[in-house]
């Protein structure tokens, strides 16, 4: 499954490298830093660090792969991967 979303990345050329190179890396280094990504807390960092708009903040994180856990409002690995897991696959 996390494949197909990195394909999704890589594969349709519709972003420059440049783009999803600085979203991949924003998504590993909150990740490494929280376990979770919050739009309250990362959405102004993740425009400023990747240049994508703060429209679009939520479609990248279903391209990721990321769930988001309605009752907490985070967005999360898929359910049973490890946050390690997860950054590791994305790299």
């Amino acid at each position: 499954m996390l494949n197909s979303y990195r394909n999704i990345l890589t594969g349709d050329g519709y972003l420059t490298e440049d783009v999803r190179t600085k979203v991949i890396s924003f998504v590993v280094q909150v990740l490494a830093e929280h376990g979770n990504i919050r739009a309250k807390r990362d959405r102004d960092s993740f425009v400023q660090q990747t240049g994508a708009g703060a429209t679009k903040f939520n479609a990248w994180m279903k391209k990721l792969g990321l769930y988001f856990v309605r009752s907490e409002g985070v967005w999360q690995p898929p359910e049973g991967m490890p946050v390690a897991e997860y950054r590791r696959a994305l790299r």
